[in-house]
């Protein structure tokens, strides 16, 4: 660890200790508040890294200033979510969000957690771009960013491969002003054939917060569009916390949602949001942005406390999420003459053989998939899937 110029090395155990990845400034050390300080780590290795400031008064980013982890996460395929590489292509790295997929290579998975981030973002493929790096600050009295804070994964340069994931970002602090920006987006796949980087996490804890600025964990270019990242913003204890899903407009991979608490989620910007079961306080989905279910055939569960906004051309997709082909209490005998459709709220159309799928599941309380097609998972095409909805 150096000043900004790397002229003045400070020393550990004097200056600063480092335990578990962590660093922190030692009583009497050399380093003044107001100080610009850069901290170096290799980001090939498997372990953790980081920064972690904790202030007893303030912490500021100008503006022209920076704190700068781009590329500061895992090294190419390393980490959780490291992307993947087949044929010479390769899928990006995931964390907040799904890595983007190469094409024909699934991107990277998601990793850490939405209220509490501290994982580094994973590497694309092999001799893809780097994750971001991790930063956790805590002030003991006002946050002001009118500067940059930046945890982006790195963009792939070789041909074909992956780009990184962003990476974490946890503020906590009294009050949070300021006009900057903040980021923690996947770095893009190479044209055309890899895979973008998934978004990162960030998570502000403020009492008061008055922050004019950009908050953004979206996915990065490729093949495939990493999936959006995380963003968790959480007032004081009689606030409930606000988790967004904004991949920025452009449509990409999907992003696994499992929040602890109480909240209220956002998915906009063409996110799609996977997920098994959501209690939720108030829902929003804005335009062009989905919520579907975690596999297939899986039934997805949402229950709101309070209100529930879908505006057009958005909501829960679930086409073709039902039983595959062949599959189901409605899917059609087999007849090599020709094949029935499958069957559910209404029964299947008659096949050139003369079968169709029955009818199934209940009318006051459907709960169950729509039945595959005759003609087996080669042939016949998969059914709806299924969700429950409750707006208390």
């Amino acid at each position: 660890m150096t000043d900004i110029s790397g002229v003045t090395n400070y020393t550990n155990g004097i200056d600063y200790s480092l335990t578990n990845a962590q660093i922190y400034r030692l009583p009497g050390s050399t380093i003044l508040d107001g100080d610009f300080i850069s901290v170096s780590y290799q980001s090939a290795e498997i372990t953790g890294a980081g920064l972690l400031l904790t202030l007893s008064n303030n912490f500021e980013v100008e503006a022209g200033g920076k704190v700068d982890l781009v590329g500061k996460g895992y090294g190419p395929n390393l980490g959780i979510g490291a992307g993947k590489l087949f044929g010479g292509v390769g899928s990006g790295g995931g964390h907040g969000g799904s890595g983007g997929s190469g094409s024909g290579v699934p991107g990277g998975t998601t990793d850490g957690t939405v209220h509490q981030p501290t994982k580094l973002g994973s590497g694309g493929s092999t001799a893809g771009g780097s994750g971001g790096g991790a930063a956790k600050i805590q002030a003991g009295n006002l946050a002001r960013i009118d500067g940059i804070i930046s945890m982006n994964g790195t963009k792939a340069t070789n041909s074909q491969m992956g780009g990184g994931a962003g990476g974490s970002f946890w503020l906590t602090a009294p009050t949070f002003i300021g006009a900057g920006s903040i980021s923690a987006n996947g770095g893009s796949g190479e044209l055309y054939l890899g895979g973008g980087g998934g978004g990162g996490r960030i998570a502000i804890y403020a009492d008061t917060n008055l922050f004019a600025g950009d908050v953004v964990a979206r996915g990065g270019a490729g093949w495939n569009y990493g999936g959006a990242g995380t963003i968790y913003l959480k007032g004081d204890s009689n606030t409930v916390a606000q988790v967004i899903i904004d991949n920025r407009g452009v449509a990409g991979t999907n992003t696994f949602l499992s929040v602890v608490g109480s909240y209220d989620l956002t998915v906009q910007g063409k996110a799609i949001v996977v997920a098994s079961t959501l209690n939720i306080g108030n829902l929003t989905i804005r335009s062009n942005s989905w919520l579907m279910p975690l596999g297939t055939p899986q039934a997805l569960s949402v229950t709101v406390t309070r209100d529930a906004l879908i505006e057009p051309n958005s909501g829960f997709m679930f086409n073709t999420k039902g039983y595959a082909g062949g599959v189901g209490p409605g899917t059609p005998s087999f007849n090599s003459l020709g094949q029935g459709g499958g069957g559910h709220g209404g029964q299947g159309g008659t096949g050139w053989g003369g079968f169709f799928g029955a009818s199934s599941g209940s009318i006051p309380s459907p709960s169950t998939f729509g039945s595959g097609g005759g003609g087996g998972s080669t042939g016949g095409g998969a059914g709806g899937g299924a969700v429950s909805l409750t707006v208390s």
